[in-house]
């Protein structure tokens, strides 16, 4: 079989390296932009349509920088070089925040492109962050570009495939439900649509946070998960930590929602629009707790080597009560747009619930 150019690392021979095919990530892009593109649309307004039609194959390339990030922070995972991703995790936060600020609102004489400038500054951050990352560990020595014969990198995706799907299932699953989430309020209004994203991009810092300490805890509990003190003692403290952020941007959401919503939302955002996302932010903030400590739960568990359980459990929690919940809220009860945001935040409470249990249990 041929040889493909790959990222593998740099101390280990390819055949136990850990790999980015550059084939995988194509696939994944063209197929993710057909599916964006193909999506119906039904319910939505034609100037709507008409706006997504013309980002989506642009977006969609974002996913190549977020695909490499994620690669390169694994090996510094697996090198226990976890300074350096708090480090990133910090400039992403802040990089959101400016890139925001200045994509939303504009600067100098240029206009914003008002709440999708929220999204085009998580793609410049996330590209920018790929880069920094890939020079770091290229120069490092703890990866290199190498052609490697297709047989091999093969063998590693299926190794890969054995130990990760889980995870990753997990991970696309949650990423899809905040998808459809924001889909279905716009089947109900635009309105609903625009303070649904303003809030996701203020959960989105509280994601960051949150992950940045999960990352950090389950490379830590990886390598001390045969001592049980050590480990009750890591999870308190990264419960701990994320409680604090959560804690931070809630009160910092409630008390300064004026300024919040502002922040993200652009000069255009109709008054029926703000009035709704100055409602739907102080009320949400509270949940920002529990979405940080099942992010934190769900990594700890992962360094626990335990993967399978956690996403059974938070599929459930999501799908099960949050979704199918929040539509019977919605539809059987007559709440409308306000029983779907009902049941998402109950679906990140029970998952909160069960996979913190599940961690304390496993430690014993």
């Amino acid at each position: 079989m041929g040889s493909v150019p790959i990222l593998v690392l740099g101390r280990y021979p390819p055949d136990h390296a850990i790999s980015v095919g550059y084939a995988a990530a194509t696939i994944t892009i063209t197929g993710t932009t057909q599916f964006l593109h193909d999506t119906p649309t039904g319910g939505y307004d034609t100037e709507l349509i008409a706006t997504f039609d013309a980002d989506t194959r642009f977006l969609a390339w974002a996913l190549l920088p977020a695909l490499v990030f994620a690669a390169l922070k694994n090996v510094l995972n697996a090198v226990s070089r976890t300074g350096a991703i708090t480090l990133l995790s910090v400039g992403i936060v802040l990089g959101n925040i400016v890139g925001s600020i200045v994509l939303v609102h504009g600067i100098g004489a240029r206009d914003g492109l008002g709440v999708a400038g929220a999204a085009w500054a998580t793609v410049g951050v996330n590209t920018i962050t790929a880069a920094v990352l890939l020079v770091r560990v290229v120069r490092a020595g703890l990866v290199r570009f190498d052609a490697v014969r297709m047989r091999a990198v093969l063998r590693t995706a299926r190794e890969i495939v054995r130990l990760g799907w889980a995870a990753g299932a997990q991970q696309a699953l949650e990423s899809v439900l905040f998808v459809v989430v924001l889909y279905m309020f716009g089947l109900h209004s635009t309105v609903w649509l625009a303070a649904g994203t303003v809030v996701f991009a203020v959960m989105e810092l509280n994601y960051a946070a949150a992950g940045a300490v999960g990352e950090v805890l389950s490379a830590r509990l990886a390598a001390v998960s045969t001592l049980v003190g050590d480990v009750r003692r890591l999870l308190r403290l990264g419960a701990g930590l994320a409680a604090v952020a959560a804690a931070v941007l809630r009160l910092t959401a409630a008390v300064f929602a004026d300024a919040t919503v502002t922040l993200f939302s652009g000069a255009k955002t109709t008054p029926e629009a703000r009035e709704l996302m100055l409602a739907l932010l102080p009320w949400t903030a509270p949940f920002f707790l529990f979405d940080a400590w099942q992010i934190v739960f769900v990594y700890a568990l992962r360094g626990l080597r335990r993967t399978v359980l956690p996403m059974v459990l938070s599929t459930t929690c999501y799908w099960a009560l949050g979704l199918d919940g929040g539509i019977a809220l919605a539809e059987s009860m007559g709440l409308g747009a306000s029983g779907i945001w009902v049941g998402f935040c109950s679906g990140l409470t029970c998952a909160a619930g069960l996979l913190g249990i599940m961690a304390i249990r496993t430690m014993g």
